[in-house]
This record gives structure tokens, sequence and C-alpha cells, in this order.
């Protein structure tokens, strides 16, 4: 899923995609060639493994909405049965088109939870170890003079440490950098 020029896993989990894993998966799927045809009006898939896919790959442009099902392997590490979902064509992909399809998900999805400028956020709930704190925050992007800070109620916005730099920023930074 695409969002404000930003790649977005949805299933089976939640989370920003690494632009370069994916361009590498995309160019993958759209450079992938058939290797052979095997059936034009296959009857049994389950022989290909196609009943229950190994992979589904699903896709969609502004005019294509479709899926690729990738069954068992033809001929072990060289290629394996595909077809997309609807048609009844079997075919053969080269495996090594597809090497991305067992990348572990911390290699594709961002590694960061969440992250967002702190002038786009006005409310941060963290629940952890039975403790609830909540955040407030009023920022003011062309005055950051004016930013207020709360935690659960109390303003916190004159805090700072040695460094003289806010607290409540530096609390902020560590949660943006929390990892998945």
């Amino acid at each position: 899923k695409v969002g404000d020029g930003q790649w977005e896993m949805t299933a089976p989990l939640r989370g920003n995609i690494d632009f370069l894993t994916v361009s590498t998966m995309l160019n993958a799927l759209t450079q992938a060639s058939v290797k052979e045809y095997i059936e034009t009006k296959a009857a049994d898939m389950e022989k290909y493994g196609l009943t229950k896919p190994a992979y589904a790959l699903e896709f969609e442009t502004a005019s294509v909405k479709g899926k690729l099902l990738l069954g068992k392997e033809n001929n072990k590490g060289e290629d394996i049965f595909a077809m997309v979902d609807g048609s009844t064509e079997v075919v053969t992909l080269s495996i090594d088109d597809f090497t991305f399809l067992d990348k572990p998900l911390e290699e594709i999805v961002e590694k960061y939870a969440y992250f967002v400028d702190i002038n786009n956020v006005s409310k941060i709930v963290v629940d952890m170890d039975g403790e609830t704190i909540v955040s407030e925050l009023q920022t003011n992007e062309d005055n950051p003079d004016e930013d207020k800070f709360f935690v659960n109620g109390k303003d916190v916005t004159a805090l700072k440490n040695e460094n003289d730099e806010i607290l409540f920023k530096n609390y902020y930074q560590a949660l943006i950098g929390i990892t998945f």
C-alpha cells in the first residue's frame, strides 16, 4: 500500500516498508518472465500446489488488480509453478526472481516502530508494565519556544537537562527510536 510517497505493509503486521527493499521486490516481480507454459486449461491445481499456494502476491495499479499465486517448486531450486488468480493457465517462473519470498519481516519493514515529526503529534499514550503515561503536546512549528508539553496532566515544558535540552524532546526521541 502506498500513501504520501511512503510504502506501507498492511499484513501480517502494519509498518513502513524500506524503500530499497520494496523497489528490489517490485523490479523482480515486473521483470519475472515465464520459463515454461505448463497447461492453458488446468483442472487439477493441487498437483501444482496452487489449490493452497505457498505464496500469494497481491498487486494493484490504477487499472489492474490481481494476485500471483506461487505453488510447488517444479525443479528444486530452479523454478516454481505459478498462475494468476482466476486463470486456468499454469506456468513456471524462475525461482531466482523471487529470492525475497523468505526474507524476514525485519528486513522488509523499517525497523522503527513509528516515526513522525513532533509537530504532527498532539497526544502519546504509553502502556507499559501496567502503567499508562499520557503525554500531550502543543507545538508551534514556526515558533518552537511556544511549545508546551504535559505528562499525566503536569506541565513539563521547563524541565531541562545539564545541556539545556528540553527533557520531553529527549523522551520523544527515545520513543520514536523504539525498534521492532
